[in-house]
């Protein structure tokens, strides 16, 4: 688990130092960095899975950099580890004519070996790209006709559900065929989120067996259904149980704004769902839903603001909030901008 990220000089993100706990429910309103927050993790992942420790990303620096090019120079990250093998990683990225290359790069294990990567040993460099490997932000708000989410999908592409949602049929038919207790159980989780649908019909293509779509029956017919007969918010909280619920959940679950489409009856299974979730891995979601906001308590929070053209992060703490919570629930204290974050 990250115990802690220091971030400098990254996007809207001037110098932060946030705690992380295994459930972080990040607020605020539009504009104040929420995403950029999020984004870090992806970054760092990008780094670390590099083979040459060498890094120059295809956008502008300025586009990375706080302020751009003229105001800042460099990014710097730290990640603080508990119960891993490793203890503290420090990445230092560079501005050079305009792409960022990684300046310093710093490892120190719990054994209190400090070293680059390179000198790591290879095993332990491969623990951690395996570590970071699923270091993805899932946004699951595309779901056009068009979209990743409606189209078929290889039967191999199954280990864990991808940030687009794109391999949504393999993930479930894999669980189908591994664990069918817990593939009832995500068929009953989405049947309570979406009355009309009754079960998944997954079976691979009859032709090539490489491919699998996403077929499922409605409820009193036994006609086939495919993707595209799927509203946006049933295949978004279809892909939200079949991450939260999967069997093997990676080392870090990264949602931007999930009850994006869903009906108030479906953001409390969700939250009931990433709170379970939690005991097993660690999640940091956005959000700005305060029907979801209510169902967590104030160390679950993480409040998002602008100030002084730089986003801010502070974590709630129930004890500084007691006298209100007595009378209000967090989402009126919210809106009530008693704490910060305004949903505005």
């Amino acid at each position: 688990m990250i115990d802690s990220v220091k971030i400098d000089g990254y996007k809207s993100i001037l110098s932060q130092h946030i705690e992380l706990h295994p459930m972080n429910v990040v607020l605020g309103g539009n504009g104040v960095g929420k995403s950029n927050l999020l984004s870090v993790f992806p970054f760092f992942r990008k780094i670390i899975q590099s083979r040459d420790w060498e890094y120059s990303h295809a956008v502008d620096a300025s586009r990375l950099l706080y302020m751009g090019r003229k105001i800042t120079d460099k990014i710097r990250l730290s990640f603080h580890f508990v119960d891993s093998w490793l203890d503290l990683m420090t990445i230092e990225l560079k501005d050079v004519d305009n792409n960022l290359r990684v300046r310093s790069l710093f490892v120190e294990e719990n054994e209190g070996i400090v070293s680059t990567p390179v000198q790591t040993k290879e095993a332990n460099v491969d623990r951690l790209r395996g570590m970071v490997d699923q270091y993805w932000v899932h946004h699951f708000q595309d779901t056009g006709d068009k979209s990743s989410f409606r189209t078929i999908s290889r039967v191999s592409d199954n280990r864990f559900l991808r940030a687009d949602g794109s391999n949504l049929a393999s993930v479930l038919y894999r669980i189908r065929m591994s664990d069918p207790g817990l593939f009832r159980r995500i068929e009953d989780v989405i049947h309570e989120t979406t009355p009309s649908f009754r079960c998944f019909d997954l079976m691979p293509d009859t032709l090539d067996g490489e491919n699998v779509r996403l077929l499922w029956r409605p409820v009193g017919d036994d006609v086939l259904f495919d993707e595209f007969q799927l509203s946006d918010g049933s295949l978004r909280m279809m892909s939200l149980v079949t991450l939260l619920l999967q069997p093997e959940l990676p080392s870090l679950i990264l949602i931007d704004e999930p009850e994006i489409g869903l009906h108030p009856a479906a953001v409390s299974i969700l939250s009931d769902l990433l709170k379970k979730a939690s005991e097993r891995t660690q999640i940091i979601i956005s959000t700005q839903s305060i029907d979801l906001v209510n169902r967590f308590s104030p160390e679950d929070i993480i409040v998002g603001d602008y100030v002084n053209n730089q986003s801010v992060f502070k974590r709630l703490n129930t004890d500084e909030l007691k006298s209100w919570l007595d009378d209000y629930t967090l989402g009126e204290l919210w809106e009530k901008n008693i704490f910060g974050g305004q949903p505005y």
